[in-house]
């Protein structure tokens, strides 16, 4: 996930609760605050394996100047966890193919 870093996403964010509560971790926080608790949640409850949030002002179209909101969720290591997974989906792949081609097709 790309975030500007600008002006918005860095002031704390007003709480409505005109349907829902606010969870209490988001209360008093800035937007890239609550993109980073959301990231570390999405890893910690195992419902990603990786993800990134950076921040990048608006004149960096010149320069692309970018960082990082926390170590959790640094490009390198989402495109590592990536790379890995597209590795053993295609090794997968692979043992299949070569499963059928000297036995024949298999059926599960």
């Amino acid at each position: 996930m790309l975030l500007e870093d600008g002006d918005k996403s860095n002031k704390p964010v007003g709480d409505k609760e005109s349907y829902f509560p606010v969870d209490r971790e988001f209360k008093g926080t800035t937007y890239a605050d609550r993109y980073n608790l959301f990231c570390k949640r999405l890893v910690g409850e195992r419902l990603y394996r990786s993800t990134v949030l950076m921040m990048s002002p608006p004149y960096a179209v010149a320069n692309g100047r970018y960082w990082h909101v926390s170590p959790l969720t640094v490009l390198e290591a989402f495109v590592t966890e990536l790379a890995g997974h597209i590795a053993a989906v295609a090794a997968r792949a692979l043992i299949k193919d070569h499963k059928e081609s000297w036995l024949g097709p298999t059926y599960a």
